[in-house]
């Protein structure tokens, strides 16, 4: 949030949900109704928000291991290297799938 308005960008409150417990843990509400994304999409760009907040998660001592240079640079590296041996195949499928 500090950043955001550091840099007049409008906060939203957003949850990063990878486990039952930390859904709902965020909210952004808004000063008029959204039906559509695009409704939510303009309601960001133009500053339309009446709160946003939530809790954070606690910071554990096995998080600074993801931080580190090995483990960044590691899942990089994996993740580059499956994209290689992948891309093949997503483009066989998708020439595949375009012809009609």
């Amino acid at each position: 949030q500090y950043i955001a308005k550091k840099y007049g960008k409008p906060c939203i409150g957003g949850s990063d949900s990878h486990k039952a417990e930390y859904v709902g843990s965020a909210y952004t509400a808004f000063s008029e109704p959204i039906t559509c994304n695009n409704d939510l999409i303009m309601a960001i760009k133009e500053h339309r928000i009446a709160g946003y907040g939530g809790t954070e998660r606690e910071y554990l001592k096995k998080h600074r291991k993801r931080h580190s240079f090995a483990a960044t640079w590691g899942f990089k590296t994996y993740n580059r290297s499956l994209g290689f041996l992948i891309s093949p195949y997503r483009y066989y499928k998708y020439k595949k799938s375009a012809t009609y």
